[in-house]
């Protein structure tokens, strides 16, 4: 894992929250596009508020960086199957997936804010 802002303990923990994320240690990591925006989102978050010396700051970063990443997924996911589902009375399942993913992603970046102070 080349994550240079964070010590030793905390790679461990952020390394399992990538497991939790279904990334798992294999071969692909160097050419994966979504863990290589993850590690460096997560390094500017960690650089940008200063929580290099800070396990809840590295912790709630990798956790937004993942949210951040599944929302662009499922984005993608969603433009991709048809313009048409905007306009249908119910919405399939994967916009309320979405919906929380987005919420999640505001509720960390309320978080890292109010640490940031």
């Amino acid at each position: 894992m080349d994550q240079r802002t964070v010590d030793f303990p905390s790679k461990r923990i952020l390394a399992q929250l990538d497991k939790l994320r279904g990334c798992h240690t294999c071969k692909d990591r160097k050419v994966c596009e979504r863990y290589a925006f993850v590690n460096d989102a997560t390094n500017a978050i960690i650089e940008e508020n200063g929580f290099e010396k800070s396990f809840l700051g590295q912790t709630l970063a990798r956790s937004l960086s993942w949210a951040i990443a599944d929302e662009a997924l499922l984005s993608g996911i969603v433009t991709e199957e048809n313009d048409e589902l905007y306009y249908e009375e119910e919405l399939p399942p994967l916009f309320y997936v979405l919906e929380s993913i987005r919420d999640h992603v505001r509720e960390l970046t309320k978080l890292l804010l109010e640490m940031r102070k």
